[in-house]
């Protein structure tokens, strides 16, 4: 009897790293909510800006183009800073992941009421997406994102990486292993008292 718990209870802890589950990893994503945005017309289809938020802050210029509807431009360059790294470029039209925003580059001057929000606004909720230096991409937009998330505000959007954090075992996991090597346990008792008493 000793020997078989000596082996179960090897077996156990040598048992414990491959039988632990992974917590779910998935990519998501930091939502800074701006509480300034600034749009100011500088002429010959360019337009200064800035924003500032808990997280980030950030100022530029939009250089765009006029699409063929009043009041609204597309985007074409961007330059500026976001958190002292420089704009380095603008994603194409709809190339940013649809999951993020989608960027569709589209600015309204003057601003114009966005479906389901309250306030005029400069950018849509698809928003503008731009990487900097750092290799960070962005998407500044407007309006919610999910809900629960405010409404009538500008925010700027990052994707984050999926991450491999450390494997975080399972408690259901655990538990259904001890009962396994108790129930082990329990059977070889039971056989040890059988061939006593026969």
């Amino acid at each position: 009897m000793k020997k078989l718990t000596l082996a179960l209870s090897i077996a156990m802890v040598a048992a414990l790293p491959s039988t632990a589950a992974f917590a779910d990893q998935a990519g998501g994503y930091t939502n800074d909510v701006l509480s300034s945005f600034t749009l100011t017309d500088a002429g010959s289809g360019n337009f200064d800006f800035s924003f500032s938020g808990p997280s980030d802050s950030g100022s530029g210029v939009f250089i765009t183009a006029l699409t063929g509807t009043a009041g609204q431009y597309m985007i074409t360059g961007i330059s500026g800073t976001v958190d002292g790294s420089t704009i380095s470029s603008l994603f194409a039209a709809g190339a940013f992941p649809v999951e993020f925003g989608g960027g569709d580059n589209l600015l309204f001057e003057p601003g114009v009421v966005d479906s389901g929000n309250l306030d005029p606004s400069d950018l849509d909720l698809a928003g503008v997406s731009f990487e900097v230096a750092s290799g960070t991409d962005y998407n500044l937009y407007y309006g919610q994102f999910l809900s629960g998330d405010p409404v009538d505000v500008y925010d700027l959007l990052t994707p984050t990486p999926a991450t491999d954090p450390a494997p975080a075992p399972e408690p259901e996991s655990l538990a259904l292993l001890g009962t396994g090597m108790l129930a082990l346990l329990g059977a070889a008792a039971m056989r040890r008292r059988e061939r006593a008493t026969a």
